[in-house]
C-alpha cells in the first residue's frame, strides 16, 4: 500500500502519516478502523474542495504530459461538453 499510494504519486503525500500508520509491520501498532476513519476525515478537512477532485499524478510523469493531463482535467471540470463524460 505504502508504495502504491505515496512512491508512485507525488501528490498523495498529504496521506503518508496514515498509510504509514495502516501497514505497519506489526498489526498491534495499526489504528483501528475507527481511528483511521477519524484520521482520514480530519484530513479531508484541510483539504481544498478544488483539490479533492485533482487527479492523482505519477512521480514519472514528463512536465510536458502533467500540464497537458492537468489542462484536460481543468477543462472537463469547468465546462460542460453534452455527450462528453469524464
Amino acid at each position: 500500500m505504502h508504495k502504491l499510494f505515496i512512491e508512485e504519486f507525488s501528490n498523495m503525500d498529504m496521506i503518508a502519516p496514515l498509510v504509514t500508520s495502516m501497514t505497519e509491520t506489526d498489526p498491534i501498532l495499526r489504528p483501528k478502523v475507527s481511528e483511521a476513519l477519524d484520521a482520514w476525515r480530519i484530513m479531508q478537512q484541510d483539504i481544498p474542495e478544488k483539490q479533492k477532485s485533482w487527479r492523482v499524478k505519477p512521480r514519472n510523469e514528463s512536465t510536458l504530459e502533467c500540464l497537458f493531463k492537468d489542462a484536460v482535467m481543468l477543462f472537463k471540470s469547468t465546462v460542460h461538453v453534452p455527450g462528453v463524460h469524464g
